[in-house]
């Protein structure tokens, strides 16, 4: 809240821009520190607008040194490829494209691949989503285990989804802008265990911790999510909610790390606390159904992915509670997430149990600066904040 400390970062950041070369390396350790004076201050033009000429710099970098012959070319603008091709190879064991935009991918991940963004890390029996599509993602930040093989966020092993790789250098750079404003929008269903009471946004920091876990401390990084509960449903005694989350922030596990610390956890999530599930459940039942971003012509390009068919036999097999609760809302929204069909439905479409009362959730960009509204049942959480602190 300081404009003059604001104009002054911006100024120091741009002079040194305008200074660099392009090839020494000294611009792209400024990028990282470009793309956090986003996320602090907001919107700035000039800004992105320098990001993306550190990529440009880079994409012909890499092409006159030849280190990727003509992959190192500006993409070509490609339009969106039709949602029906994803629907027609959802029952796929292996990756599919999804769209193609200028500057980017989104992939449809199966499970047991893995968004190798750190070489060297790969799960046990996990396969590398990085090696999967040579031919569409040519060279540039996609070959380069530097740059996170062009990944913007990750998504878990055991899950299943989409997920945006960048193209060229130009794209990466514009869409971890992107993410850093909150303009990249990512969308999930989700079944979990108990009963979630209704709409609400979760607002705990998160760290993380040894052995690949996260957990909800004080002393870690800014995270929010944003719950819709879909419907209350049931196994034998177990009480089950079916939820669609999205999240503002992209912290580790932080979907599964949320869920769990509100008494809620993902269903057949081992690492959280729900081990028992395998036995009617194959997996993580965590799906991200829905992506939205801006490619580098400023087209929004929305890509969708239909729940896949094991967790459409699970969700399919789950029944009201007892009594009944399960009103015509509800029922709605529970098959056609077992038909497949939920997925295009975007965010603000979706009515959760609690919106008849006047609850909701509101957007991220404005909820990341100001105090989210916590229900009651969520207050008395020992780390749960109310109010976003940077």
């Amino acid at each position: 809240n300081c404009p003059e400390l604001s104009i002054h970062l911006r100024h120091v950041a741009h002079s040194r821009l305008d200074d660099a070369d392009a090839q020494d390396g000294s611009q792209e350790r400024d990028a990282v520190s470009l793309l956090g004076l986003l996320w602090a201050l907001g919107p700035d033009d000039q800004i992105r607008d320098t990001l993306r000429s550190i990529g440009v710099a880079l994409d012909g970098y890499n092409r006159d040194a030849s280190n990727f012959g003509k992959a190192g070319r500006r993409q070509q603008r490609l339009p969106s490829l039709p949602l029906s091709m994803v629907l027609a190879g959802e029952s796929s064991l292996d990756p599919e494209v999804v769209l193609k935009a200028s500057g980017a991918l989104v992939l449809h991940k199966p499970p047991d691949w893995e968004v190798d963004t750190i070489p060297g890390h790969l799960a046990l029996g996990a396969k590398p989503l990085s090696a999967a599509f040579d031919s569409c993602t040519g060279g540039g930040p996609a070959k380069d285990p530097k740059h996170g093989f062009g990944f913007l966020g990750r998504l878990d092993t055991s899950s299943s989804g989409l997920v945006l790789q960048a193209t060229t250098f130009e794209g990466l750079y514009d869409l971890r802008a992107q993410r850093e404003l909150g303009l990249i929008e990512r969308e999930y269903v989700v079944l979990c265990r108990g009963h979630v009471p209704g709409a609400r946004s979760i607002l705990a920091r998160i760290r993380k911790r040894t052995q690949g876990r996260s957990e909800a401390a004080l002393d870690g990084r800014p995270a929010q999510s944003q719950l819709k509960v879909l419907a209350h449903l049931a196994r034998d005694s177990q009480q089950l909610s079916l939820v669609l989350v999205r999240i503002c922030t992209g912290r580790t596990h932080q979907i599964r790390c949320h869920l769990q610390y509100v008494g809620h956890p993902v269903v057949c999530d081992g690492r959280y606390g729900t081990k028992g599930d395998v036995a009617w459940c194959p997996r993580t039942f965590l799906h991200r159904h829905r992506l939205v971003f801006w490619d580098l012509d400023g087209v929004r390009r929305v890509a969708e992915a239909p729940l896949p068919p094991d967790l459409r036999c699970v969700l399919a097999a789950l029944v009201p509670p007892s009594p009944p609760r399960l009103g015509a809302v509800a029922r709605g929204s529970v098959e056609l997430w077992a038909a497949g069909e939920g997925a295009g439905r975007p965010w603000s479409s979706w009515q959760s149990l609690e919106d008849s009362a006047g609850s909701s959730a509101s957007g991220c960009q404005s909820e990341l600066s100001s105090a989210a509204e916590v229900s009651a049942d969520l207050m008395e959480l020992p780390w749960l904040e109310l109010t976003m602190h940077t």
